[in-house]
């Protein structure tokens, strides 16, 4: 359901407001979600632990673009941002995945052809990431999102599970 979410319910690392990530340079040029998945196949996910010496850290997808390394966030909010401009109807979302059952999790929602799709900008297999959300539903719970005209919803069990966790992602 819409809800003023605060971008710092979204994680540790969330420590920008969601519209500085769809402002400033990219130079990667992206024509559809296909070149999207291809383009973040030949980047790398590090955690940041290791990276940048924190539990948790954002980056603005200029940055990431640089150095094509970087965790669920960093490769979710880049895929998000390309999406966004290019014209498509795409949310960021932080939950839960199966994949990652103890840490929050961050992927793309995406509307294309009258249907919601999941996209995984982890996933290091071509025609892997996106997935028509019924086939993914099971594998992933949100629990925040925010849509590229930086509109957030909450999800049904969002607050009592964050609240569980100590009031932080």
């Amino acid at each position: 359901m819409p809800a003023p979410v605060p971008y710092p319910m979204f994680g540790r690392g969330s420590r920008r407001p969601f519209s500085w990530y769809l402002k400033g340079e990219t130079r990667v040029e992206v024509a559809s979600v296909p070149d999207i998945e291809r383009w973040l196949l030949g980047c790398e996910y590090v955690d940041d632990r290791v990276l940048f010496g924190k539990e948790d850290h954002w980056m603005h997808p200029g940055e990431f673009e640089v150095i094509r390394m970087g965790d669920c966030d960093d490769h979710a909010l880049w895929a998000w941002r390309k999406m966004v401009d290019l014209g498509l109807d795409a949310s960021l979302l932080v939950g839960r995945w199966s994949e990652e059952p103890d840490d929050s999790h961050v992927w793309v929602n995406v509307h294309l052809d009258g249907r919601e799709h999941v996209f995984e900008a982890t996933s290091k297999v071509f025609n892997e990431a996106l997935r028509p959300l019924p086939q993914a539903r099971a594998e992933y719970r949100p629990f925040f999102a925010v849509d590229g005209r930086l509109r957030t919803r909450a999800y049904a069990g969002a607050a009592r599970e964050v609240l569980d966790w100590g009031g932080e992602l």
